[in-house]
């Protein structure tokens, strides 16, 4: 552009793009630009893609493109553009996040900063948008990726945050790639710590991102769990351990329980609860929705994601956006049978959109979504659904596969075993008994020798610790197997008693 100025290329881009627009006008120099960075048909890279598997709440970027948009609607992940200030207030119901266009962009030309009076009028034109974003620099660290820092409005941002908050200024950080020492001491007076990763021989930087961007995810995710608290106890044991691991060159999976994910609007929740789920506990499988998990705020899609990747069975009310991720990502890691869709009486069957268009997702082209007249209908449906894919209950062999991995766990998974038993075995006047409490009848009844009560009481104990107390000692090998021992003959009993 600065050749068809017959001007210096050296000049700064801000100088040739506002000399361009004196000189051929307004209309002239969006067009190029477009044309220019391909904004028309420029499509997202896998380091874009990778980008997009992090679950950010909040994103600001100053480019013009939409590659950012695209690469989570490919994952089924639409995001919130925000362009105009009007949407600032507005609720992010989609399962990306939110993208403060903060230059604007090639669909919204009068509100792209180009210019010299771009940038000269911006803090005034857009006062609400400026105060938005300097409100996450105050209140969130700041993380800078493929950004110089060079545009002025953001340079008078920073420093008037680094001004008012002085030594109580949140730090904020960049990542770069093979970045020089003078690009690194830049960074460095504008108050921005530099994470300065390597490039490999052979390697470009967006190979070099794409990999940390898979790390990452991955570490977001495991974190998820360590952090979240739910509530049910039989979750929390979940959450505290890893999903899978393996034993010789059989895959086992590294949990107590069989959990069925249900993927469901929140106000639907409790729909689901009441006709539902004990269904689903009849089976001796323990049902699970986002809502019973409570994990830190901005990682409500990476909690998602770790409970589709723990169940071992995944229903899917269509519906919504969050509802197409959901499907799309449980069909994927689960696999058809193991997959139910559904939708809520009443509302027809679903519009289902790929990209933002509306069109139906390919991958579910081929699912059958059932649509029940009523809870008892679709409390029949889950029932044979479940019985059909070969999930069941944790059984003893498996606690006992655990021994050498993770004593606690077994004892954990033995008392599941033990207590899917003893609901369908004993009398109990409420729904939902602990297993304390479901042990106690099982005596009083007589289904249980009183010669094991310590012995079960202990295992009990030692599931507790396991579930609760991080800091209590860890149950030896030795001792598993003979809590083991007792429950399995406390479970040889009562299948004695119930046939």
């Amino acid at each position: 552009m600065a050749g068809a100025l017959g001007i210096d290329k050296g000049d700064s881009v801000i100088e040739v793009l506002s000399a361009y627009s004196h000189s051929f006008g307004r209309q002239k120099l969006v067009e190029q630009v477009g044309l220019r960075i391909r904004a028309h048909d420029a499509k997202p890279g896998g380091v874009h893609l990778a980008f997009a598997g992090i679950q950010f709440t909040d994103l600001v970027t100053t480019n013009f493109d939409t590659l950012l948009e695209t690469a989570y609607e490919a994952l089924e992940k639409r995001s919130f553009p925000v362009v105009d200030e009007s949407l600032l207030s507005a609720v992010n119901y989609f399962p990306g996040p939110r993208i403060v266009k903060f230059h604007g962009d090639l669909a919204h030309p009068d509100r792209m900063v180009l210019t010299e009076d771009d940038y000269d009028s911006f803090l005034v034109r857009f006062p609400l948008l400026v105060t938005s974003v300097t409100a996450m620099f105050i209140d969130r660290t700041a993380m800078f990726l493929g950004y110089s820092l060079d545009d002025p409005d953001m340079r008078q941002m920073l420093s008037f945050v680094k001004q008012r908050l002085g030594r109580m200024a949140r730090p904020m950080w960049t990542i770069q790639v093979a970045a020089s020492a003078s690009q690194v001491a830049r960074f460095e007076r504008r108050g921005v710590h530099v994470i300065n990763l390597p490039r490999a021989r052979g390697l470009s930087a967006g190979d070099v991102l794409q990999e940390l961007f898979v790390q990452l995810q991955a570490y977001w995710q495991e974190h998820v769990n360590k952090t979240a608290t739910a509530t049910d106890d039989r979750l929390t044991a979940e959450l505290l351990t890893p999903a899978r691991t393996s034993v010789g060159e059989s895959p086992v999976r590294l949990g107590a329980y069989r959990l069925v994910f249900f993927a469901v609007p929140l106000q639907r929740v409790g729909w689901f609860r009441e006709n539902i789920y004990p269904v689903v506990e009849a089976r001796g499988l323990v049902p699970v929705s986002s809502a019973d998990v409570f994990s830190p705020e901005g990682s409500a899609v990476a909690k998602v994601d770790s409970l589709l990747g723990s169940a071992d069975l995944v229903l899917v009310e269509m519906g919504s956006e969050w509802s197409q991720y959901e499907a799309r990502l449980a069909l994927e890691l689960k696999g058809p049978s193991r997959v139910l869709l559904t939708v809520e009486p009443g509302r027809g069957y679903p519009s289902m959109s790929r990209s933002g268009r509306t069109e139906m997702l390919s991958s579910l082209d081929r699912m059958q979504i059932v649509t029940a007249t009523d809870a008892s209908e679709l409390a029949m449906i889950v029932d044979r659904w479940m019985g059909a894919s070969g999930v069941e209950p944790t059984s003893l062999d498996e606690a006992r596969n655990l021994l050498e991995i993770n004593p606690g766990l077994a004892v954990v998974s033995a008392i599941t075993v033990l207590e899917t038993i003893l609901m369908r075995t004993v009398v109990a006047p409420d729904r939902r008994n602990s297993i304390g409490r479901l042990l106690d009848l099982a005596f009083e009844q007589e289904y249980i020798s009183e010669g094991l009560r310590p012995r079960l009481r202990e295992a009990v104990v030692a599931r507790n610790q396991t579930v609760h107390a991080s800091d209590a000692p860890r149950i030896t090998q030795a001792k598993a197997r003979q809590l083991l021992e007792a429950v399995d003959e406390a479970v040889r009993t009562l299948r004695g008693r119930s046939q």
